[in-house]
């Protein structure tokens, strides 16, 4: 993959495929980034070839018919895998199974994802945890982090496993949903479930409503993609966890102008770390909206952080409210949520300072009073202990026009 490349050596545009199946929500954000880069580059031409379009089972054909200087894919198959290699085509995937391959890649941050969720979670009250996950538990990191995260504060994950619950069969979908739907029986409720993706959480979803269990009550699903289609047809609608589909698409084209610029091989240099693109947030819907504890004061509490935290209040106003002594309260979210009063406020308010710089140009200045801080100073400090980072940097990492 290394050597020069005759499109910079005769100064024509470089010629760059996106595979990719254009019908899911991830590879058009990923797209729209990628457009973004090539449109401030100058310098490529851009095509996009459609995973599922029958001229993509013959890559030799396809690149003989349309040569190509570099490739950004979310899938190798290994005929696919013979070509760039014999053509020495530069390749950047944006999936993970491509790493075993030791192509490089632009990735979602799964130990982010897996934190999100957490949060999520322990804020509803969820003392049971769930996953479920793709096809190959093996290669599932998004999984291994959820654990990982879980662990640390003390609570397990209670994880699908299609080996154990679906039976063979000829209709897979359906062998799916019963072997999901079993397995939620099986599981303590009430219990929140992370999935791999907005599609599992709406098969997951599908199988409980084939069953006796309640969403949100018994079983609370969230998604991740934040496919609207997906998220909005499903009933109740699905909570999902928003990736920087854009910012991961901008990222791999800005990794593979490198490559084909020679700057960088991967073989030659195997421990480059891969990049890993922090989420958005959570988008909440209807299927997480539920409070897993039986303590009213607590529900008023939350509700009531999650309603006023951008007014500036503080843990007495929320005492105060629920209608106990402010160690009282302390100690009840420590029981019920595992965390404190004032880590639930200044989740929420990060949350939605987030959400401010990354999808809008509100000045600072304005944030700052939306949020309930005195000045952008005073939002600045609080970001920076928050997140290690200032609203400033957030905003150029989250939003590149």
């Amino acid at each position: 993959m290394s050597g020069p490349n005759p499109a910079r050596l005769t100064g024509r545009h470089n010629r760059v495929m996106v595979l990719a199946p254009i019908n899911a929500s991830y590879a058009r954000g990923m797209f729209r980034g990628v457009s973004r880069f090539a449109n401030g580059s100058g310098r490529w031409t851009l095509s996009l070839q459609n995973e599922f379009d029958p001229r993509s089972a013959h890559p030799g054909e396809l690149f003989d018919s349309e040569p190509v200087d570099g490739l950004i894919t979310l899938t190798l198959s290994p005929d696919w895998l013979k070509q760039v290699t014999e053509r020495r085509i530069p390749v950047v995937g944006v999936s993970e199974k491509l790493e075993e391959h030791s192509i490089p890649c632009v990735l979602a941050d799964n130990e982010a994802i897996a934190q999100i969720a957490l949060e999520h979670f322990q804020e509803r009250g969820y003392a049971h945890l769930g996953y479920s996950g793709g096809r190959h538990r093996d290669r599932d990191q998004r999984g291994v982090c959820f654990q990982r995260a879980a662990e640390a504060v003390g609570l397990s994950v209670h994880c699908y496993d299609r080996t154990i619950w679906e039976s063979p069969g000829e209709d897979r979908t359906a062998v799916s949903r019963a072997g999901r739907a079993r397995w939620l029986e099986s599981l303590p409720h009430p219990i929140g479930i992370l999935c791999w993706s907005d599609l599992a959480a709406r098969t997951l979803a599908e199988a409980c409503a084939s069953s006796d269990l309640r969403m949100p009550e018994d079983v609370a699903i969230l998604g991740v993609d934040n496919d609207v289609l997906i998220c909005e047809m499903t009933r109740p609608s699905l909570s999902s966890i928003e990736l920087s589909t854009e910012r991961i698409g901008f990222e791999s084209a800005r990794l593979l102008d490198s490559l084909m610029g020679g700057e960088w091989s991967p073989h030659a240099a195997p421990d480059k770390p891969i990049p890993r693109i922090l989420p958005a947030g959570v988008v909440a819907r209807a299927s997480t909206d539920h409070f897993a504890v039986s303590d009213p004061d607590i529900v008023r509490a939350v509700r009531y952080i999650r309603e006023y935290s951008v007014d500036g209040i503080g843990v007495e106003a929320v005492a105060e409210h629920a209608g106990l002594s402010r160690r009282s309260l302390e100690r009840h979210f420590k029981r019920h949520l595992g965390c404190t009063p004032l880590q639930v406020i200044s989740r929420v308010r990060l949350e939605r300072i987030c959400r401010l710089l990354s999808d809008s140009d509100v000045p600072l200045a304005r944030i700052a009073e939306a949020g309930g801080f005195q000045s952008v100073r005073h939002l600045h400090r609080f970001f920076r202990q928050q997140t290690g980072s200032t609203p400033t940097s957030y905003r150029r990492l989250h939003r590149f026009e």
